[in-house]
Formats: structure tokens, sequence, C-alpha cells
């Protein structure tokens, strides 16, 4: 059975960095997303700190995404000039 350290390093593998979330979607690191790391080592001290943490993938430049253009991308792809108007 694969760990969900298991996943958030095989995120990073892919080129995303990742940080660890509180089941409730809140981060365990102080500062969230602007915390997140591609760095094998810097995961496994997360997880050994947080096991119940789950991946949050960063959405920003850092893992080259951009939510609000990908969401509105989205949006025209179901029809709606933005995600304004869904």
């Amino acid at each position: 059975m694969i760990s969900i350290m298991d996943e958030a390093l095989a995120y990073a593998r892919q080129g995303l960095a990742v940080f660890p979330c509180k089941p409730d979607k809140k981060p365990y690191t102080a500062h969230g997303f602007k915390d997140a790391s591609k760095n094998a080592d810097t995961i496994y001290k997360w997880w050994e700190l947080y096991p119940d943490g789950w991946p949050g993938v960063s959405t920003d430049k850092a893992n080259g995404l951009n939510a609000n253009y990908q969401l509105n991308q989205l949006a025209v792809n179901l029809g709606c000039s933005s995600i304004v108007a869904l």
C-alpha cells in the first residue's frame, strides 16, 4: 500500500512543489503554499512531523501553474465567458 508521504514524494518527482495539509485543508507549515518544496529530504521531515498530513500542491508560479487562468479556461470550455459567469 502506498502511503500519503509516498504520494507527496511522487508529486515532487513529477516536478510539483508540495506542502503538508491538515485534514481540514489548512496547511501545517507556517507559510502554507509558500513553504512548498520538491526536496525529498524536506518532504520526509514534514511527514515525520505530520504523518496524517495530506499533500497540498502549490498552484502558484513555483509549479508553473496559474489557477485563475486554468479556472477561466475551464469556464470557457463549459461555455461561459469566464469563471465569474459560473
